[in-house]
């Protein structure tokens, strides 16, 4: 006859549920991932000229909410003709963490930008802030509507002050 073995004692101490170790999980590799979908950072200065890794039929946009907090699609691919609004038209486009929201008024060279992600231009003020945008390091002279970019362009949005936008402001 097989010899019985004792039943089990019961575990005793520490134990994690399932949904516990998949919020965890989560949790820790949010940041990471998040990272890496919205392609964030900062320091780099924008410049005409051929794109990450030498492709140039791409432009990168660089969108500032804060001196701390930044977003940053670093491979829009570019087609002729293309303007600023076709670039915020691709990050729009997207899905997840890295998809970006604009609402805007008017069309063509009489369109505004009035938000990005729901933060909402202030209006007039010295101290008020805006979204201004350059393209190459230039300010914008245009609409962002007509505002053509070039293979290779960074686009940068900051919600800042006018002056920012200004020669040798950044």
């Amino acid at each position: 006859m097989p010899e019985t073995l004792p039943a089990a004692a019961p575990a005793r101490g520490f134990s994690l549920s399932r949904r516990a170790v998949i919020v965890a999980a989560a949790l820790l590799a949010f940041p990471l991932l998040s990272a890496v979908l919205a392609q964030t950072g900062s320091g780099d200065s924008p410049s005409r000229g051929p794109a990450v890794g030498g492709d140039a039929k791409q432009v990168e946009l660089l969108v500032e909410y804060s001196d701390s907090v930044s977003k940053r699609w670093k491979q829009i691919p570019w087609t002729p003709g293309m303007t600023v609004k076709g670039v915020l038209d691709h990050a729009a486009g997207l899905s997840g963490p890295s998809r970006l929201a604009y609402e805007a008024k008017g069309t063509g060279e009489r369109s505004l930008l009035t938000s990005i992600d729901g933060l909402a231009n202030e209006g007039g003020g010295a101290s008020s802030r805006n979204w201004l945008f350059k393209v190459a390091g230039k300010a914008g002279q245009a609409s962002f509507a007509v505002s053509e970019v070039a293979a290779g362009d960074t686009i940068e949005w900051r919600f800042a002050p006018y002056g920012w936008a200004e020669p040798g402001k950044d």
